[in-house]
């Protein structure tokens, strides 16, 4: 388990949560920055963010695993993609404040939320929004 409640955390490379083998991990972000240059896998557990910031060129979230995004409060800011879901796993983005941005200047960033039911995990991904903010430029519901 790690927390950031202050300061700036910078990763020139890729954040992973969780490992492919279903051993939990879980990152709150309360308060500062955490700048990654890659990617945050969110594998096998969860990312919660109640404050401060999230910066990263792609997200993903559940994709072989089961993975969670809560966001109750601060900002995600992705300039890429977020991919929620897709193989054999389960991702659940729950948003109940803050802001989720998936924006870049050439509008070719996206989010992606893979709702397909796979007999093995026995269920679908989901987003559940019930406060915040959502800004994309493009957003693929399968």
């Amino acid at each position: 388990m790690l927390t950031l409640a202050g300061g700036t955390v910078t990763v020139e490379s890729d954040v992973t949560i969780g490992t492919p083998w279903y051993s939990p991990g879980s990152l709150t972000i309360a308060g500062g920055l955490l700048q990654s240059e890659g990617t945050v896998n969110v594998l096998s557990g969860d990312l919660n963010l109640n404050g401060g910031t999230l910066m990263v060129q792609d997200v993903v979230v559940g994709e072989d695993n089961d993975g969670t995004i809560h966001i109750t409060g601060g900002s995600i800011i992705v300039s890429s993609s977020l991919i929620c879901g897709g193989g054999w796993g389960r991702a659940n983005i729950w948003m109940e404040g803050g802001s989720l941005v998936v924006t870049n200047e050439d509008s070719s960033s996206y989010m992606s939320i893979s709702t397909h039911y796979c007999g093995e995990c026995g269920s679908e991904s989901q987003m559940t929004i019930y406060d915040g903010t959502l800004l994309l430029n493009n957003l693929y519901v399968a």
